[in-house]
């Protein structure tokens, strides 16, 4: 029972993944100015809590900051707590420069997916 319940108590203190520092970070992946945004936990829920994978959220986890990329603005936003570790930030900071947690893609799916809206943009321009 006891160890069983520092398992769920582990799994609940920060992030549920690592970054793949294995893989390396899109290829056109752009610069982006990192904006660290210290705010309180309804604010991060706001922000953060539709980053949160589904099986976080089925075990009652809740997100505890995340980084929003902007492609248009060159921009990261980093949503965090004021008493988040260093650990945590670097965590962010390596999604702001492209990383993904393991086992996932979501930098590489992000930037086609702007560089297709980009690219649209650019038809339907052409086009009139």
């Amino acid at each position: 029972m006891t160890r069983a319940l520092l398992l769920c108590l582990s799994l609940l203190s920060g992030c549920a993944t690592m970054i793949d520092e294995h893989q390396a970070p899109p290829p056109r992946w752009p610069s982006l100015e990192v904006r660290d945004n210290i705010v309180g936990i309804w604010e991060i829920q706001k922000r953060c809590y539709k980053h949160v994978n589904l099986g976080w959220k089925l075990l009652g986890g809740f997100a505890g900051g995340c980084a929003e990329i902007n492609f248009a603005d060159r921009t990261c936003n980093i949503y965090r707590a004021y008493d988040a570790s260093e650990e945590w930030l670097a965590h962010e900071e390596a999604h702001c420069r492209g990383y993904s947690h393991v086992g996932e893609t979501w930098a590489a799916d992000a930037l086609r997916a702007y560089e297709a809206y980009v690219a649209g943009q650019a038809v339907g321009r052409a086009a009139r």
